[in-house]
């Protein structure tokens, strides 16, 4: 065969095809980029719908609570004061709940009703400061409670909680707003006492290590039976089953959603490939001639559909991340949605499927092209 004259391969570089076949090379790049847009946006919406929701109760994730009366409570700390894997804890005041707002659903919201003193190192153990106003005083029926709270429920410095249509007849005064990577509402246990707030008390205690947690859990549960006492954790046990998770769920959904997608996806991008290789048949009829391979014709045609495809998807979860900025501005942070742009979930979810496009149109490329006869098309072209 004739070998290319010198400098002719230059025509043939990746960038000058792309930018010559521009019509030919957007349905691919617009169909990843949509599909990227869509994943992304919908992963992002799932995670935050599920960070909202387990918003009030997120800060007993690595937490063990020990419910009691006082007396018992006493004797539990005399056991604890010994062990290392109880050093980060904290005496609780009665237990006492008030209505949140979240996702336009009623829900309890815990308030930490710490002993005198204890509010700010009780923020601080869980990374929360207070955003405006102050900590409630010792002795009085004050609160602090999560900007996010405040906003579901159109709250303000000063409004009042509690009483009747709430889930504690007490009435609280908002005096602080906290912010923070966790929603932590703290009131003063000596008030609510003195208010007639009672019922039983409890140990928070933190231990992030989920192996130390379940051996603590085990000695707790022999050392202090119940009923003078009770155990729980937010998380379970290492060796429990966990059907009902939240997170389990979010990624079943989502995969089945990645999964379809990827089918559709797929497909398309099979069907695009051909109509790409079906337009430029009389290129390849050329190039042939001059003595390209197919093998040749096959590595640069995928490598165009790779760029055309990641070209795609980058711009997908760009406009994701653009988009949902958007709503965050504008609906989420109204309705107190937790929204976070930082988690990396889209990317995992939707680099696959644009994996799994460039693979399915290598596999068309390649079966069109070892179909591919330059002399039979040039000669059916008369």
């Amino acid at each position: 065969m004739t070998e290319l004259p010198r400098g002719a391969s230059r025509p043939l570089s990746l960038w000058i095809s792309l930018g010559r076949n521009p019509m030919r090379t957007m349905p691919m790049m617009l169909v990843t980029l949509i599909a990227s847009l869509g994943i992304a946006s919908i992963v992002v919406l799932a995670d935050s719908l599920i960070r909202t929701a387990l918003a009030p109760n997120d800060f007993l994730k690595d937490g063990l609570v020990i419910r009691g009366d006082p007396a018992a409570l006493d004797n539990a700390e005399v056991f604890l004061r010994d062990d290392p894997a109880a050093a980060t804890r904290a005496r609780l005041g009665p237990q006492t709940f008030i209505r949140g707002r979240i996702l336009q659903l009623d829900s309890y919201f815990p308030v930490l009703l710490v002993p005198d003193g204890g509010g700010a190192s009780t923020l601080a153990r869980y990374g929360d400061r207070i955003d405006s106003g102050r900590l409630p005083a010792t002795g009085t029926l004050e609160i602090a409670v999560p900007v996010g709270f405040a906003g579901g429920r159109s709250l303000r410095l000063g409004d009042i909680v509690g009483g009747p249509g709430d889930y504690t007849p007490l009435p609280l005064r908002i005096v602080g707003l906290t912010s923070g990577p966790k929603w932590i509402a703290i009131g003063s246990a000596t008030g609510v006492r003195a208010a007639g707030g009672g019922g039983p008390e409890a140990i928070l205690i933190t231990q992030t290590d989920t192996a130390t947690r379940d051996a603590l859990d085990r000695r707790l549960r022999v050392r202090l039976p119940a009923p003078a006492v009770t155990v729980q954790h937010w998380t379970p046990p290492g060796d429990a089953a966990d059907a009902g998770s939240y997170e389990d769920d979010l990624t079943l959904m989502l995969g089945f959603i990645m999964g379809v997608n990827a089918a559709v996806l797929s497909s398309i991008g099979g069907l695009l490939a051909f109509l790409y290789f079906r337009q430029r048949q009389a290129e390849f009829i050329l190039l042939s001639i001059f003595g390209r391979t197919k093998w040749s014709l096959a590595q640069r045609t995928v490598g165009e559909i790779a760029v055309v495809v990641g070209t795609g998807w980058l711009a997908g979860i760009a406009a994701a991340i653009l988009f949902m900025t958007i709503l965050q501005e504008l609906v989420f942070s109204k309705r107190a949605i937790i929204i976070d742009l930082s988690d990396p979930a889209p990317i995992f979810y939707t680099f696959p499927l644009a994996l799994f496009t460039v693979a399915v149109s290598a596999v068309v490329t390649g079966i069109a092209l070892a179909r591919f006869d330059p002399i039979a098309r040039l000669q059916a072209r008369g």
